[in-house]
Parts: C-alpha cells; sequence; structure tokens
C-alpha cells in the first residue's frame, strides 16, 4: 500500500514493510520539517528570484511572480544549493512566519497573507 501524505506540512506515512519510495518520500519529510519548523523568510515583496541565492534562502513569493517564481504567488520559495533548484511550499492557513528583513510575523490567510505584527 502506497504511504498517505497528511494534510497539515503534507508529511508522508503509512509504509508498508520493504515499500519502494519510502526514502525519497522520507527526504521530502524531513525538509518540510526543517522549513516548517524554522518558519523564517528573508523577504515577502520580491516577485522574481534573488540572482544568488544561498542554500536554504527562504522567501515568500510576492505579487505577479517571474522567472522560475512564475505560477508560485504566496508560495514558500527555498533555495537548495545541491540540486541548484527553487522547492516550493504551501503555508497552511494560520501558521506563523518571521519576515527578517522587516523584523514582523505574518500568518497565511485563506486569501493571500496577513499583515505583519512587529515582535
Amino acid at each position: 500500500m502506497p504511504a498517505t501524505q497528511g494534510p497539515g506540512i503534507g508529511l508522508y506515512y503509512g509504509w508498508d514493510f520493504d515499500e519502494s519510495g519510502w526514502d525519497q518520500q522520507m527526504t521530502t519529510n524531513l525538509r518540510r520539517l526543517d522549513i516548517f519548523n524554522r518558519a523564517t523568510v528573508l523577504d515577502r515583496n520580491l516577485s522574481a528570484p534573488p540572482a544568488m541565492p544561498t542554500d536554504g534562502d527562504t522567501y515568500i513569493v510576492g505579487p505577479a511572480p517571474t522567472g522560475l517564481w512564475a505560477g508560485h504567488e504566496n508560495e514558500i520559495a527555498v533555495w537548495r544549493d545541491a540540486e541548484t533548484v527553487w522547492e516550493f511550499y504551501t503555508s497552511p492557513i494560520g501558521k506563523p512566519w518571521y519576515i527578517d528583513d522587516e523584523s514582523v510575523l505574518t500568518v497565511r490567510k485563506v486569501a493571500g497573507w496577513a499583515a505583519g505584527v512587529a515582535v
């Protein structure tokens, strides 16, 4: 039986003994846990990816995204040096995120993100 993907942050569980593919799904789980546990983004106003990202750089994709971020508005973008790719995640509604360049907290709402709350 294939693993089930949970509704929260999309973790996989329920593998059968010796099931093929569990290791890739476990890697996905650990990456998701890393990002959602840290819950810090560098910026939320960029609509195009930075030219020279560093491994693990994380952003909330801004409005009308272009380039490699096209089609990912309001998603969490994470740069992975090892694969030289952007990974995209959808934050659960109500999950708080710290925005580093503004020193505020925001949460994802049904329609977009809340205004920042100073911390």
